[in-house]
């Protein structure tokens, strides 16, 4: 199946030009169970640098966190995005790519608080690269 991009919701649609099907309705059906819906733009999802640094930092944090051997409870790597959804309300792929920072800095505290972090600080070391470092080290790598 062919990639479609819908930009708007109004008008007809033209399918194959020329020689065109113009419909006011297109029903899509998939043998997959879960369509993949792109983010809209001006999101974080939509910002290839900002999704893969979000996408770094919760690696990182649910690393840091996984290994924390002092837990009560069983660690859930889904819980951190959950608990973004639940605090920024929305997905973090769809929020609008001016949160990027209030996102990243609640993401940072986060894996600040884990042991192995504190344990990196009290060595000097970063658990973390900003979003500068990250992208500055995606452009030199091959």
């Amino acid at each position: 199946m062919r990639r479609v991009e819908v930009t708007g919701h109004t008008g007809n649609v033209v399918v194959d030009s020329p020689g065109a099907t113009v419909a006011g309705v297109i029903n899509i059906r998939t043998p997959r169970r879960v369509v993949k819906v792109l983010p809209p733009a001006g999101t974080i999802g939509a910002d290839q640098d900002a999704s893969r640094y979000v996408q770094y930092l919760i690696e990182r944090y649910n690393k840091f966190a996984s290994v924390d051997g002092s837990r009560a409870i069983k660690f859930s790597f889904g819980a951190i995005s959950k608990n973004i959804e639940s605090r920024f309300k929305a997905p973090w792929r769809a929020l609008p790519a001016e949160q990027m920072p209030a996102l990243c800095t609640y993401l940072q505290e986060r894996i600040g608080k884990t042991r192995v972090a504190k344990s990196n600080a009290a060595k000097g070391h970063n658990s973390f690269s900003t979003f500068e470092q990250y992208v500055a080290d995606a452009i030199q790598r091959p």
